[in-house]
Formats: structure tokens, C-alpha cells, sequence
């Protein structure tokens, strides 16, 4: 399976079961095995799969560029009102991509 048939798959399972999670966990549990990915953990959490090409998959959303990063932290708080609203975009060693936090930047 292809990297990027896995994150369209993946949407889908997000979009079908969003009010079932535990349907959507054995539905992911299915495609994680069908595609032959290795999950990577990191601090006992789940942080993506690496995919049998060597491309990673993070968890979390991937943006191309740093621009489109920050545009996106606009957009979300905008449009929110919550406590945990993104206040920076960080690259990603694994996928080589932007994801975004709202933790503050830690120094060594």
C-alpha cells in the first residue's frame, strides 16, 4: 500500500466511525496490519507508522511549509474559543513536515 492510499484510508476511517471510536480503532487496526506499517512510538505514545517505502505517517496533521503551518494557527484561532488553541508550528525530523502545538518552545 502506498503512503499516501494509507492516509486517504485513514481519512476515511476518521470521517465514517468519528462517533464510534472503537470501531474506528479496529477499523484502523486493519489497515495498519493490511499495509504492512510499523508503528512508531516515542514517550509510550503513538506518534506515527513508517510505512514499507520508508515514509512516515505522523498522528498528527502534516503541513508542506512553514507558511501554510502559521496560516493554518490563524485560521484555528479565529474560529476557536478553546483552552488548547495552537500557538506554533515545529518541523517534523520524522515525516519532514509542519505540525502544530500549543506548547510553548523548550530550550535544551
Amino acid at each position: 500500500m502506498k503512503t499516501h492510499d494509507f492516509i486517504k484510508a485513514r481519512r476515511h476511517i476518521d470521517r465514517r466511525h468519528k462517533d464510534r471510536p472503537g470501531r474506528a480503532a479496529k477499523a484502523f487496526s486493519h489497515l495498519v496490519l493490511k499495509s504492512g506499517a510499523t508503528t512508531i512510538i516515542k514517550d509510550r505514545r503513538i506518534i506515527g507508522w513508517r510505512m514499507k517505502d520508508g515514509h512516515v505517517v505522523c498522528v498528527k496533521s502534516r503541513y508542506p511549509n512553514e507558511e501554510r503551518a502559521r496560516l493554518a494557527i490563524e485560521n484555528i484561532q479565529e474560529a476557536t474559543q478553546g483552552l488548547r488553541v495552537p500557538t506554533r508550528a515545529y518541523f517534523c525530523v520524522h515525516c519532514y513536515g509542519w505540525h502544530l502545538t500549543s506548547q510553548e518552545f523548550k530550550r535544551g
